[in-house]
């Protein structure tokens, strides 16, 4: 395998394990020659390692708006909340529910 397949093209590096499947080995053995030499330049692992950066990053920042995305809605239901306490104390409106009144909301069970 090493003698006819240098790179390991899925991930860039120079070795490529012997747990490749059957399939796997065909794909390496066959890549164009466009993917071979980006391999023997070292082109191709930068390529896979900006890849993997970016996914990380992407990653990183989804959870980050996710976590901003709830405090908002959070801040919305507490907020919700004081005016219903208001409308039910002082007003005595009648058929007002509070959130997670019955439970934890869908909201809650997402984070």
């Amino acid at each position: 395998m090493e003698q006819n397949v240098s790179t390991n093209y899925f991930d860039g590096s120079s070795e490529v394990p012997l747990t490749v499947s059957l399939g796997e080995a065909e794909v390496l053995y066959s890549t164009s020659d466009d993917i071979k030499s980006m391999g023997e330049s070292g082109e191709l692992k930068q390529l896979h390692e900006n890849v993997a950066n970016l996914t990380e990053a992407s990653e990183s920042a989804y959870i980050n708006l996710k976590d901003r995305l709830m405090n908002i809605i959070n801040a919305g239901h507490a907020k919700e909340d004081e005016i219903y306490e208001t409308l039910m104390d002082d007003l005595e409106v009648a058929g007002i529910r509070k959130h997670n009144i019955f439970g934890d909301s869908i909201f809650d069970m997402m984070s």
